[in-house]
């Protein structure tokens, strides 16, 4: 079954559509073109209260987008010297706990020696007591 507008279309202009068979993408990126040039045409003439009730977006003037625009520009601005802000901080940070966590590690080498320290001392101590008295054994 044939649609419609196919059959409104002048006879030779079917045989001709037979005959070279175009590839039916180029023509629709043709028609999809052709359309939106045609809707942004007829967008400027049309009342913004009209565009506004069928898209329920606003319709703004050119000083209201431009007033848009460096609101926008000047938030950007905003959220990178943030971000930069953010990055310092966070470098600081990282570099602290790193710092913090080579304490830890001295601290813990360090309770390590005292321990080996403190038991090699009563060693020490009972050796020195040793000596003395094997002198005195001996002597």
């Amino acid at each position: 079954m044939l649609c419609p507008f196919v059959l409104s279309l002048p006879s030779h202009h079917l045989q001709q559509q037979k005959s070279t068979a175009p590839a039916p993408f180029p023509s629709l990126l043709q028609h999809a073109k052709f359309a939106r040039k045609k809707l942004l045409r007829t967008l400027q003439y049309m009342d913004p209260s009209i565009i506004e009730a069928h898209t329920g977006m606003k319709v703004l003037t050119k000083d209201e987008f431009s007033g848009l625009q460096t609101d926008l520009e000047k938030a950007r601005k905003d959220v990178r010297e943030m971000n930069t802000k953010v990055q310092e901080k966070f470098s600081d940070v990282l570099k602290t706990s790193m710092e913090l966590q080579n304490m830890k590690t001295d601290i813990d080498e360090l309770k390590k020696l005292i321990a080996e320290k403190e038991a090699a001392a009563p060693a020490a101590a009972a050796a020195a007591a040793a000596e003395p008295a094997a002198a005195a054994a001996a002597g």
